[in-house]
């Protein structure tokens, strides 16, 4: 089976490396595992999937702060991750 896990860090912080070690929990029971994450730099031999580039996170940040609208100024960047996933 294949399991996408998608957090804002990967390998950081608790939830990052709680990810992380689901992760290792699925892979020893030999399904493929993957996190998708959106800030820093993950440090792992393991399957990590970015998605947008640093700018893209302060561009956001900056839209949430003048318009209010959290979580709707990522478009490029959803469309580039979406097509990661199908190809």
């Amino acid at each position: 089976m294949r399991i996408l896990q998608i957090n804002s860090v990967a390998n950081s912080g608790s939830t990052g490396r709680i990810a992380e070690e689901l992760g290792n929990v699925l892979l020893d029971h030999g399904h493929y595992s993957y996190i998708a994450y959106g800030r820093g730099n993950a440090t792992s031999s393991f399957h990590f999937i970015k998605i947008g580039l640093d700018k893209d996170v302060y561009f956001h940040g900056a839209y949430t702060l003048m318009t209010d609208k959290h979580g709707f100024a990522s478009i490029s960047a959803t469309q580039k991750f979406i097509y990661k996933l199908v190809w």
